[in-house]
């Protein structure tokens, strides 16, 4: 496997989210690709769980499966729509 990059993570979390509407990516490791930052807004996680949205981008079968397996930490906030248009109505 390549590199990981900011990009490709977020191209591969856009195509496997039905509906992202706001995605932010960032290498959080001064750009050697071990730490990730991402933050992704869909109406797709709307009635999961906090675990189960985890497990389907990160789980053994899910959408970043393989990426994990060399990246050392994904910090991840997978957000409900109506939690982050809440928590973001002065900026949207």
């Amino acid at each position: 496997m390549s590199k990981i990059d900011a990009a490709s993570l977020e191209a591969k979390l856009k195509a496997g989210v039905k509906d992202v509407e706001f995605i932010s990516v960032a290498d959080t490791s001064d750009g050697c690709g071990a730490k990730f930052a991402v933050v992704i807004v869909s109406p797709s996680f709307d009635g999961m769980s906090a675990v189960e949205r985890h497990q389907f981008i990160m789980g053994n079968a899910g959408i970043l499966a393989e990426e994990i397996k060399t990246v050392r930490r994904v910090m991840l906030a997978d957000v409900q729509r109506a939690v982050f248009v809440q928590s973001n109505t002065s900026t949207l």
